[in-house]
């Protein structure tokens, strides 16, 4: 068996023996019509099936016979949907595993050898946790990245494009990327996408939001990236005051469930919108130019985000889009106040990745180093150290167009 034979499941099922897979079949026959799929193997080969396209809205994963078995659980989960119950099996009947655990949000931890009745309660519970509003449990949520240019052709969107690339190629994440400007968005042409409509629609519509909406509205880039964006009228004047904005909550409260990590590029134009999405980030981007007008309006718009949320989220970017800059860099941080997080150098080819409708970091290894730093900003990972073998298969495909 091999990675292609993974598939969708409501419940996906790794075992080790052949009684805990007895009575996996038993207890799944009396939750009724579901489909499932029991494979062989322990939790490694379950970080296999969440690592390729598959799915199941339960994984039950056997991590006896393992050492480690709480940083087993966290690599497992680093490849997991948000809205993937996890139910876990072990060998130690230990209360600290278990507190440990559920720290991590599993759903739950049952203790070997497990009969069918249990497993039949365990799976019932978890499957309810996919539909009930009502949890005691919290659910696990994707992490939402803000970047925001001080001023127009910082190249904010072009940063948040390609760390949106780097999250679902490199590092297997499914990361769903939203343009929010609603008239002037560059992200679909960046990614070299057709025309959509429905981040407005979502605006306007938020009844509709739901699984399909989803699936139906998010352009696709590659296996694991998803984009929603708009592209409305220049004569058409959108609310987006602040109880307008309101109305985006399901979009925000469905995506989080489905996606790792939700990169949002936001319109400088609109301070509502910054302060509506900002209630959801964890890490936000100033993205800034190295001359004065850029300061000024870095300290500006800093200054209404902290009034949300604690500026240590923030992180600035100093994205030299100019062959020269008007002033240096310690005279930026001297006015500015704090030290500059992330310095991305010039990059010539942008233009032509941008026209090309490639991300940068298909067209420049310089470039792809540079906003590492960025990716370990907001993973904690470094993963200057690892291989790029995703990004170059999305290469010689698009090569091949």
């Amino acid at each position: 068996m091999n990675k292609l034979d993974f598939e969708n499941y409501d419940i996906a099922c790794f075992t080790q023996d052949d009684q805990t897979s007895a009575a996996f079949v038993e207890a799944i026959a009396r939750l009724g019509e579901i489909q499932y799929k029991i494979y062989a193997g322990n939790v490694m080969r379950a970080v296999d099936y969440t690592k390729s396209a598959a799915r199941a809205k339960v994984l039950c994963v056997d991590c006896s016979q393992r050492e480690l078995l709480i940083s087993d659980v966290e690599k497992l989960m680093e490849f997991c949907p948000p809205d993937t119950n996890i139910i876990i099996l072990g060998e130690r009947n230990d209360v600290s595993i278990m507190r440990d655990l559920m720290k991590l949000n599993v759903s739950d931890y049952l203790v070997k050898p497990v009969s069918a009745d249990i497993l039949m309660r365990s799976l019932g519970q978890a499957l309810k946790l996919e539909t009930n509003d009502n949890l005691t449990r919290r659910k696990r949520s994707g992490k939402v990245i803000l970047f925001l240019g001080t001023t127009g052709g910082s190249g904010a969107t072009t940063l948040a494009t390609n760390t949106a690339t780097i999250l679902a190629g490199d590092m297997g994440k499914k990361v769903a990327l939203i343009d929010a400007d609603f008239q002037f968005g560059n992200v679909r042409t960046l990614l070299d996408l057709p025309v959509s409509h429905a981040l407005h629609d979502a605006l306007e519509s938020p009844d509709r939001i739901d699984d399909l909406f989803l699936e139906q509205s998010m352009g696709a880039y590659g296996e694991r990236l998803r984009i929603i964006s708009a592209e409305e009228p220049l004569h058409e004047n959108i609310d987006l005051g602040s109880e307008r904005l309101a109305n985006l909550d399901p979009l925000m409260e469905l995506i989080t469930t489905k996606f790792h990590y939700i990169i949002i590029d936001l319109c400088r134009h609109h301070p509502a919108l910054w302060r509506y999405f900002n209630q959801y980030a964890s890490a936000v981007f100033l993205v800034s130019g190295l001359n004065i007008t850029s300061l000024r309006d870095m300290l500006r718009i800093s200054s209404v985000l902290a009034e949300e949320k604690d500026a240590k989220t923030h992180s600035v970017i100093l994205n030299h889009t100019r062959e020269k800059d008007t002033i240096n860099i310690e005279r930026f941080e001297e006015l500015f106040g704090r030290k500059i997080d992330v310095d991305i150098p010039y990059n010539a080819m942008a233009a032509e990745a941008a026209d090309l409708g490639v991300p940068l970091v298909l067209k420049s290894h310089g470039y792809r180093a540079d906003i590492d730093r960025i990716i370990e900003i907001i993973t904690g990972v470094n993963i200057r150290k690892n291989q790029a073998p995703f990004l170059t298969k999305i290469a010689k495909s698009l090569m091949g167009r």
